[in-house]
């Protein structure tokens, strides 16, 4: 009998370890799934340096990389705790030696106009930019230059709102971050999430015009000119009456305007949940 409880023992022991290897497995498999659509290559590079959130110094020399997805709306200097606070929790991820494996991908094969090389980072499996966003250290910014899969966007879009509805780390005071389309003038030059009520949707030529009230020349406008970013966003089936939100940096032409190069900058907000948290003035 002491035989036979002891080699059920070994099996179920067995039997668990096998589990716990598949279920590894499979997280190792939807992991990659989740940026199997940006660039394949995995870098060698290790990260020992921290300057700043999109400058990440590596063992290989003038070898910059550039975490793809974020922005820190207040890197101009006009919160230094906040750009403090993102760079400590970056190296603090970044540069701990406990953690197991730190994996980095291209984003971009080629690097952007300052010469560093966008790329995602997961630690054990977890992305250092969905950390970043669930915290409220960082906006989520998707961009043309580099690609990642459906899946991985939804991941960030989720952490970000989380982040937002708690009310933690930018969004305690968010100053404007997230402002109503009527107020979107006064943070011209600036990035911003500019909620608001659909008025119109038209198309002139080549360029297609969202507008926010019918006073179009004194109303906040987006202007969309790429072909695919047109075609994306007609997809959406935009009318009258929707509720959007849509990141991007406010300029201004007559009134203010955002330049959309990137449909994943726009999208619809028709659920209770995200009208819950409401835009706010310019402070």
């Amino acid at each position: 009998m002491r035989c036979s409880l002891k080699s059920r023992a070994s099996a179920f022991v067995g039997f668990t370890l096998l589990i716990n290897a598949c279920a590894l497995w499979v997280q190792a498999f939807f992991y990659h799934g989740q940026i199997a659509n940006a660039a394949e290559q995995q870098l060698d590079d290790k990260i020992i340096a921290v300057d700043r959130y999109d400058s990440l110094r590596t063992n290989e020399d003038d070898h910059i990389l550039s975490l793809w997805g974020i922005i820190n709306p207040y890197i101009d200097d006009r919160r230094a705790g906040q750009n403090q606070a993102i760079n400590q929790r970056l190296e603090q991820l970044l540069l701990h030696p406990d953690y197991r494996e730190i994996s980095i991908f291209l984003a971009e094969k080629q690097p952007d106009h300052q010469g560093r090389q966008l790329v995602h980072v997961a630690i054990d499996g977890q992305y250092v930019v969905e950390t970043l966003l669930a915290e409220g250290l960082a906006l989520y910014w998707p961009t043309d230059e580099g690609q990642m899969s459906a899946e991985l966007d939804q991941v960030y879009r989720k952490a970000e709102l989380e982040a937002r509805l708690k009310k933690i780390g930018l969004w305690q005071q968010p100053d404007g971050l997230l402002i109503c389309a009527e107020d979107a003038l006064a943070l011209r030059g600036k990035p911003a999430l500019v909620m608001g009520k659909v008025h119109s949707v038209s198309q002139s030529g080549s360029r297609m015009f969202v507008n926010f009230s019918d006073n179009w020349d004194e109303d906040f406008t987006l202007l969309i000119e790429s072909a695919g970013t047109r075609r994306a966003v007609g997809a959406m089936s935009l009318e009258a009456g929707d509720h959007v939100m849509v990141r991007g940096w406010i300029e201004q032409w007559r009134g203010p305007f955002l330049k959309l190069s990137d449909a994943r900058r726009l999208i619809k907000i028709n659920n209770d949940k995200e009208a819950s948290n409401q835009c706010t003035g310019a402070n």
